[in-house]
This record gives structure tokens, sequence and C-alpha cells, in this order.
């Protein structure tokens, strides 16, 4: 349960480094942000499912211990917190919402 948050975090630097315009992927890789972008986008996503399911997975093993009073203590109330933002940013970042308000979407990144 553990390894998948793990796996969750090793993918920050994917997210950044794709994410960049002019950064060290696209010099190494020869490649424009353009199509770098796809694999920052994917990249996000993956981040997100892993979150979801290193989530999902706590939430579960605390109810069922009994303790879902834990859940309201800071750690778990700071990581939900921080997971319905990324839930907010994947939503923005669906080409649907991203092409009808792309405002809304470039503010919130």
């Amino acid at each position: 349960m553990c390894s998948i948050g793990f796996l969750a975090l090793a993918q920050l630097p994917d997210v950044f480094l794709f994410g960049v315009k002019n950064g060290p992927a696209a010099q190494l890789l020869g490649r424009g942000y353009e199509k770098l972008n796809v694999l920052h986008r994917w990249s996000g996503r993956g981040l997100w499912l892993m979150a979801t399911v290193h989530g999902s997975l706590w939430i579960n093993k605390y109810r069922q211990a009994g303790l879902t009073s834990y859940l309201m203590t800071t750690k778990p109330s700071l990581g939900m917190a921080a997971y319905g933002t990324l839930c907010m940013i994947v939503l923005l970042s669906l080409r649907p919402f991203r092409s009808r308000y792309y405002q809304l979407f470039f503010i919130t990144q």
C-alpha cells in the first residue's frame, strides 16, 4: 500500500520536467515543448491514478480498523486537501474543460 504512494511520488519529477517549456528534458531529447506536453499530461494522469489508489487503500485500512477519527487529524486532512487540488487540476486539464474554460485552466495552473 505504501509503495503505491511512492509510485505517485516518483512521477512528480516527470510531471515537472515535461511541463517546462525550455527545460532540460526538451534539450536532452531534442524535442519541442509541444511534443513533450503529451508526456506531461500522461505523467499527471498517472500521478492522479496512483494517488487515488493510495488514498483509497489508506482510507479503507483505517475504516476497517475502526479508526475513522484518525482521518480528521492534520496529516490525513492535508493529504485529502492536496488530493482535492490534484483532482481539480486533472478535471480542468481535460480537453473539453480546457478548451471551453481556458482562462480558468490557465489561472489554476
